[in-house]
């Protein structure tokens, strides 16, 4: 079919988008059996009817999605996490002022809003000096019936540890939030789950 008329240049993204809508109009009414050899009048009424099918059809869309993330439940959990001394790491090394360890394992417990177990695989560049440096890694918490797997990414300042994290739950549930060191391989685990369920 021909563009709508092309306008000044003020109102061509209006335009661009007119054109877009007619394209996939087209392909709505072919879909649909319409005939688009049929006369100006009744081609103009099929589009105007493909238009409104296109708007209606995204907007359907849009309202579907916001409903599914609202329908997702959200538990706020507040936790402690107690971790033992850490395994010996895969990787250390020290290159000037910076000592760097890969792969370093550890264990430990959960107590209060999720009660289980955690595991985390360590990996941290530090300054021995200051206590300064940075540290990522994964990790495994078994709680509440769930096992969540996921990342940690934290800073390292003055010795004390915080940072965020977010994980994957065999139940299909996401976990994310933050950890603030709290003691001596002792975090508070701040965060949420999210339920698709609802």
């Amino acid at each position: 079919m021909d563009d709508p008329p092309r306008p000044d240049s003020g109102d061509l993204s209006r335009w661009h988008r007119l054109a877009t809508i007619d394209r996939w109009g087209e392909w709505v009414l072919v879909f649909m059996g319409a005939d688009l050899s049929s006369p100006v009048g009744g081609r103009r009424h099929a589009m105007l009817r493909a238009r409104v099918f296109i708007v209606a059809s995204v907007l359907a869309c849009s309202i579907g999605l916001v409903q599914s993330a609202s329908a997702a439940s959200r538990t706020p959990f507040t936790s402690v996490l107690t971790l033992g001394q850490p395994s010996q790491p895969q990787r250390s090394w020290v290159s000037g002022p910076i000592r760097h360890v890969r792969g370093e394992p550890n264990a430990g417990t959960l107590a209060g809003d999720l009660v289980g177990s955690a595991t985390i695989t360590n990996n941290y560049n530090l300054r021995p000096p200051t206590g300064d440096g940075a540290n990522w890694g994964t990790f495994e918490i078994t709680a509440n019936g769930t096992t969540w797997e996921g990342t940690y990414r934290g800073i390292l300042r003055g010795g004390v540890n915080d940072g965020t994290f977010i994980g994957q739950g065999d139940d299909g549930s996401l976990i994310k939030g933050s950890f603030t060191w709290i003691g001596q391989f002792v975090f508070r685990l701040d965060g949420v789950t999210l339920d698709p369920h609802g």
